[in-house]
């Protein structure tokens, strides 16, 4: 198995598909005032190539993330062919599901059995105030798409004063 430098067990591999992001969150978004040329991001056959690095190092779980990975043109068909790639691989998603309702039923089609969800509060108001859009009831329609085609929801919440 993997090791990191403490000894530890690496088990799943983190990739961060896009740095954009739909949102602007009071958290976050100092962080992203430099965002990557097209040039600079991975390719999605790039991120295919990780994998199937990761893949034959015994890495069995693959955490798909960003920014927003649904921010990125032709996400769905990445999934399916990482799906079709790595079967047995463990495949999730991290998303804000602003963008996730219409693509839930297909996630679950293509093997995401998963899904992380950053939702910082179930007042709209306050969500619009954190996030800076009101996109509140979109997020909403995604846990609830996503639960009808019998993916596992979490919710994350960052603690705010």
């Amino acid at each position: 198995m993997l090791t990191d430098d403490k000894g530890r067990g690496v088990s799943y591999l983190r990739l961060s598909v896009t740095d954009r992001c739909n949102l602007r969150c009071l958290y976050c978004d100092g962080q992203m005032r430099h965002l990557l040329t097209h040039d600079e991001v991975l390719r999605y056959e790039d991120c295919l190539q990780l994998m199937e690095l990761a893949h034959s190092l015994g890495i069995g779980k693959v955490r798909l993330t960003g920014g927003e990975p649904f921010a990125r043109r032709g996400f769905m068909e990445f999934v399916e062919a990482a799906r079709a790639g790595y079967p047995d691989v463990d495949l999730r998603l991290t998303t804000n599901a602003t963008l996730l309702a219409p693509h839930a039923s297909r996630l679950a089609a293509a093997g995401v059995r998963r899904v992380n969800i950053s939702l910082d509060t179930l007042d709209p108001a306050k969500f619009a105030r954190i996030t800076g859009a009101d996109l509140y009831h979109e997020v909403r329609r995604g846990i609830d798409a996503s639960l009808e085609a019998g993916l596992r929801v979490t919710i994350n919440a960052v603690a705010l004063r």
